[in-house]
């Protein structure tokens, strides 16, 4: 809680005590209160499948990474919308196989899809920070990176709210 009745015999604080120590989010790693069971995806997945899983897992989006964790990008769901909305002007192809037989196209895949170098936060970064970066980059979520640049977990906007940090701390 931010202000509190001091028990009997108790003290408060000094007034100037350090901006630190007296806002929980400053001293809060992102590792304590981020999800560390992240949905991740590979950038061959196809964008069907990708647009399913978003759709039973419930979800957003996902990082994008490579066989060893290391984040490569993210992908959302605004991204299948926007190829979905660009793919509506394309003429189908009609591919067949060396037989003659027909081929079907699968559509372009999550390395296609994804935003490269996203915005992340490394796992000691403070929430307060962490939520700077959240308002000032307007984005809803980050991956969060192991020293080696694995995905450890995902941080929400949802999860910085719960923190109940000022807005003009924030901004």
């Amino acid at each position: 809680r931010w202000l509190t009745t001091p028990a009997e015999g108790a003290t408060l604080p000094p007034p100037f005590t350090s901006m630190r120590a007296r806002i929980p989010a400053a001293r809060v790693s992102v590792s304590s209160v981020m999800s560390s069971h992240v949905v991740c995806v590979e950038p061959g997945l196809s964008a069907n499948t990708l647009a399913q899983l978003l759709i039973d897992l419930q979800i957003s989006g996902a990082p994008v990474v490579e066989a060893t964790g290391v984040a490569l990008g993210v992908v959302s769901k605004t991204d299948l919308v926007e190829a979905q909305d660009a793919s509506r002007d394309a003429v189908p192809l009609e591919l067949e196989d060396d037989h003659g037989d027909p081929v079907e196209v699968v559509g372009p895949t999550v390395r296609e899809l994804m935003t490269r170098y996203p915005i992340s936060v490394r796992e000691h970064t403070s929430v307060l920070r962490a939520a700077r970066i959240m308002v000032e980059q307007r984005v809803h979520r980050v991956p969060v990176l192991a020293s080696d640049g694995r995905v450890v977990g995902l941080l929400t906007a949802l999860d910085v709210f719960r923190m109940k940090i000022p807005a003009d701390l924030v901004v």
